[in-house]
C-alpha cells in the first residue's frame, strides 16, 4: 500500500479512542501482541511506531493512527506522495516498512515479508468516510481501515483478511528480539536463554526519564539490565544527553559496563559511549571535593558546602542498588539534581522517589526467598522446608567449610560459589583457613580492583560491603545475622541454586585445626 497523508495539525489532540481500546481487547483475546507508541532502533537510527500488531504465524500489521474528524476533512482531498511535495508534510508507512525490512535483513539475513499497513481513524465512522472526497476511497481501502464504529468481530475480520495470504515462519521471540532491542533482556551467565520484557518493563523502557523516578523490583528482576536498555534508548533518541550511572563499588561498575557492551552488541546499535559515565559514590564525591576545595578530602565525606553549592555533573543521574547506599548520599544526589533528572533502582518501595515503575518477577532468586524475607529471620523454623536453603549453627569457620564441601558434591561443571562475610578481617581469616584445607582454588575478592575477568569462573570470598552486583549459582552467607534484614536478604539473593546460612554458636570452640584435619 503506497500512499501518504497530510499531517494532523499540531494543535489537535486526539481523545481516548474507543476503537483502539476495542483493538486491544481483540488482540488480547486472540493471542496477538499489540505495541503502542514503541520505538525501533537500528545502529544510530530510530523510528517511532504509533501502533504495531503481531499476529503469530501470520504477520505484522503496522497502523497509522489518525485523529481526523469528518468536520476536519470536509472539502479535503488526499494524494499519493511525490517528490514535488515536502516530505515533512506527509505521513507514510513506507519508511517504517523499509526500516523493518532493513533491520531483519541486517540481523537475520532475511526479509520479514508478511508486513502490512493499515489505518485507524479514531474520530471517523465508516459512514462519514463514504461521504468524503473520492480520493480517500481510492487511496485508503476500507478493508485495511478501522473506523470508530467498528465491532470486535469486524476488527477481527479485517485483521484476518489483511493477513489471509501470509505466513510467518519466524517464532514470536525471534521477531520481538529483532524488532525491539529495548524489550530484549540478553542472555547472561544466569539467564542463558534471554527473555522478552513484559508490558510493565516495555512501558518503562520506552518512556523518557522523568525528573524524579524509580524502578522497584525484587532481587534478580532484571532492574540493572532494563535500566541500561532505557539509558541506551534515551541516548539514541537524545544523543546530546550526558548520563551518569552510579553503582556502589568498582566491581559493580565493571559489571554494569560489561552488561552495557553486551546489550549494545546484541542490539546492533551505535551509541557514543563518551556520553555515559559509570562511577562509584566515592568517585563522585572525590570529584566534587576537588572542585570545591582543589584537593581530595580525607576521609571522603559529604560536607555542608557540598550541600550548598551546585555541581552540574550530568543531565541524568541513575543510581543502581540505591538501597545499599546511605540515605545521606541519596539526599546528596537529590540536591545535585534539583534542576535535573534523578532515577533510582531499588528493591524496596520505601526507598523510591517520584514516579515509580514496579517489577514483580525475578529471573534469578528462589520463589520462596521473597516470602522468607518477610518472615521472622531470627527464627530457625522459618528456614525449614525451603528447598535449597540450609540454616546451620556451629563453629562458623568449620560450618562454612562443610557447607562448601557439600556444595562441591552437588554443583555442575562451571558452577561456582560466593561466600559472603561481615567484614574484611573475617574474609581474610576464612580465606586462610580454607586455603589450608580446601583443594579448590578460592579467590579473596578485592572490591577496589578490577576483577571482572575472574568473577564467574572462580569461587570467591567477599565481605558484605562489596557484594553489590555479584551473583553465583551457590551462596554461603557466613556470620551475617538477620538483625540487619536489608543486608541479610540482599546476601541471600546473590545465589539462585543453593543457599547456606552459617550462624556462629558462642559455645563452640574457635580452635578447629584438629577437627579440620579429621574432616578434610
Amino acid at each position: 500500500m503506497d500512499f501518504s497523508f497530510f499531517k494532523t495539525p499540531s494543535h489537535q489532540h486526539p481523545n481516548p479512542s474507543s476503537v483502539l481500546t476495542l483493538l486491544k481487547d481483540v488482540a488480547a483475546s486472540n493471542n496477538m501482541l499489540l505495541f503502542e507508541a514503541a520505538y525501533l532502533y537500528h545502529q544510530k537510527a530510530f523510528i517511532h511506531l504509533p501502533l504495531l500488531l503481531l499476529v503469530p504465524q501470520k504477520g505484522l500489521l503496522l497502523f497509522e493512527i489518525l485523529s481526523w474528524s469528518a468536520d476536519t476533512l470536509q472539502g479535503a482531498s488526499i494524494c499519493s506522495w511525490h517528490p514535488s511535495l515536502k516530505k515533512e508534510k506527509a505521513l507514510s508507512v513506507d519508511d517504517t516498512l523499509e526500516f523493518i525490512r532493513q533491520k531483519f535483513n541486517y540481523i537475520l539475513h532475511q526479509d520479514l515479508t508478511p508486513t502490512t499497513a493499515m489505518v485507524l481513524f479514531e474520530r471517523l465512522s465508516s459512514q462519514e468516510f463514504k461521504r468524503l472526497d473520492p480520493s480517500f476511497q481510492r487511496l485508503i481501502p476500507t478493508s485495511r481501515t478501522l473506523f470508530n464504529n467498528e465491532t470486535a468481530s469486524s476488527i477481527l475480520e479485517k485483521i484476518t483478511s489483511a493477513l489471509a495470504d501470509q505466513t510467518l515462519t519466524l517464532n514470536t521471540n525471534t521477531i520481538l528480539s529483532t524488532l525491539f532491542m529495548q524489550y530484549t533482556l540478553p542472555p547472561d551467565h544466569f539467564n542463558t536463554t534471554g527473555a522478552i520484557a513484559d508490558s510493565t518493563q516495555q512501558h518503562y523502557a520506552d518512556n523518557d526519564f522523568s525528573p524524579r523516578s524509580s524502578l522497584v523490583g525484587p532481587y534478580g528482576s532484571g532492574k540493572s539490565t532494563l535500566m541500561l536498555l532505557k539509558v541506551l534508548g534515551s541516548l539514541l533518541r537524545h544523543p546530546q544527553q550526558h548520563i551518569m550511572i552510579i553503582a556502589p563499588t568498582p566491581s559493580a561498575c565493571d559489571i554494569l559496563k560489561q552488561k552495557m557492551l553486551t546489550v549494545i552488541e546484541h542490539a546492533i546499535i551505535e551509541v557514543d559511549l563518551s556520553t555515559i559515565e559509570v562511577i562509584t559514590p566515592k568517585q563522585l564525591l572525590t570529584r566534587h571535593a576537588q572542585q570545591l576545595y582543589h584537593k581530595p578530602l580525607h576521609p571522603i565525606a559529604i560536607t555542608e558546602k557540598m550541600l550548598r553549592k551546585p555541581f552540574d555533573v550530568a543531565e541524568i543521574i541513575v543510581c543502581d542498588d540505591a538501597d545499599l547506599l546511605p540515605t545521606q548520599f541519596i539526599a546528596y544526589l537529590q540536591h545535585l539534581q534539583q534542576k535535573q533528572t534523578l532515577h533510582l533502582l531499588c528493591t524496596h518501595q520505601k526507598n523510591a522517589v517520584g514516579e515509580c515503575y514496579t517489577l514483580t518477577k525475578s529471573y534469578r532468586s528462589h520463589a520462596e526467598l521473597t516470602t522468607l524475607c518477610h518472615q521472622d529471620l531470627n527464627n530457625q523454623h522459618s528456614y525449614e522446608n525451603i528447598a535449597n536453603i540450609k540454616f546451620c549453627i556451629g563453629n562458623i569457620y568449620m560450618q562454612t567449610m562443610l557447607a562448601f564441601n557439600d556444595m562441591l558434591k552437588i554443583k555442575r561443571a562451571g558452577e561456582t560459589a560466593l561466600i559472603i562475610t561481615p567484614n574484611r578481617a573475617f574474609s581474610q581469616a576464612l580465606y586462610e583457613q580454607m586455603h589450608d584445607y580446601i583443594e579448590e582454588e578460592i579467590i579473596l575478592f578485592d572490591a577496589q580492583q578490577s576483577m571482572i575477568d575472574i568473577l564467574f569462573d572462580h569461587h570467591i570470598i567477599v565481605e558484605q560491603s562489596a557484594m553489590a552486583s555479584l551473583c553465583k549459582e551457590h551462596v554461603i552467607v557466613a556470620g551475617i545475622y538477620p538483625e540487619n534484614r536489608l543486608i541479610f536478604c540482599h546476601a541471600l539473593s546473590r545465589g539462585y541454586k543453593s543457599i547456606s546460612i552459617i550462624v556462629h554458636d558462642e559455645n563452640e570452640n574457635d580452635t578447629i585445626n584438629l577437627i579440620c584435619e579429621e574432616k578434610f
